[in-house]
């Protein structure tokens, strides 16, 4: 399932050695799918999800992964807190700086409201980002705004496309950054066209850029070196003209 990043804006973290406590989501965050249908992370979701962030991974501007895990998470109302231990010193002064914006909880949604489908229930927790400048968290000093990259819940049959995406560091090597998970469901199942726009619309979130998509490869961890034998599945270039993020009012007031 496609993941859920939402965002929330500089709360003052709580720093001890290279250790940092902060709160990574609140309850009510609003959710957007790629066509502007908005959703809701409810209590229920956070509540009953929040320890699953635990032993999850610390990226910076959902881009490049960090020294660090999320060692402890727990849900205290309104919010869901999480304690990131191992953290480089480096990423510390930065959190601890005038160029840190927020964080960006990264979840994946398992189950919608049966009464109201715009409400998310259930999620799994799979890691937190880091935003730093120029990146802008997209949330309201309230509550965050959420990027919903698909609507639909994993219950019910479906196609399952799992991929690993990868991109070009500054050596040139092309690297895993990370996983995501494309469904398709009833008429939809076997619409390749679909599938590209859905992964060109998924990887969009990450900024402009060209992406390399692979088949999922479970012996690749975030990180590693995709060697330049493997074919990617699909190549998808982001740019300003087709970019969700400079085409989606992710802004929009809470």
């Amino acid at each position: 399932m496609s993941q859920i990043q939402s965002s929330l804006l500089s709360e003052k973290p709580l720093i001890e050695g290279d250790s940092v406590t902060l709160p990574i989501v609140k309850v009510g965050t609003k959710a957007y799918s790629a066509d502007g249908k908005e959703f809701t992370l409810t209590k229920c979701a956070l509540e009953s999800g929040a320890e699953s962030y635990s032993g999850g991974i610390v990226t910076v501007n959902h881009k490049r992964k960090v020294d660090g895990v999320i060692s402890k998470a727990w849900f205290e109302d309104p919010f869901v807190y999480a304690t990131f231990d191992d953290l480089s010193q480096e990423t510390i002064d930065v959190i601890n700086s005038a160029a840190y914006r927020g964080v960006s909880q990264e979840s994946k949604p398992v189950k919608l409201s049966s009464e109201d489908p715009s409400m998310v229930t259930k999620l799994i927790g799979s890691g937190c980002t880091f935003v730093f400048y120029p990146d802008q968290p997209a949330c309201s000093p309230e509550m965050g705004c959420v990027i919903l990259s698909s609507t639909v819940a994993v219950d019910g049959d479906g196609d399952r496309h799992d991929f690993d995406i990868a991109t070009i560091n500054n050596a040139g090597t092309r690297i895993k950054t990370r996983e995501t998970s494309i469904w398709l469901f009833g008429k939809d199942c076997g619409d390749f066209e679909l599938l590209k726009r859905r992964i060109t619309a998924e990887v969009g979130f990450d900024g402009l850029g060209i992406y390399y998509v692979y088949d999922r490869d479970d012996s690749l961890s975030l990180g590693d070196e995709v060697t330049e034998d493997r074919e990617p599945a699909h190549t998808v270039t982001i740019t300003v003209s087709n970019s969700p993020i400079f085409n989606f009012p992710f802004y929009t007031p809470t």
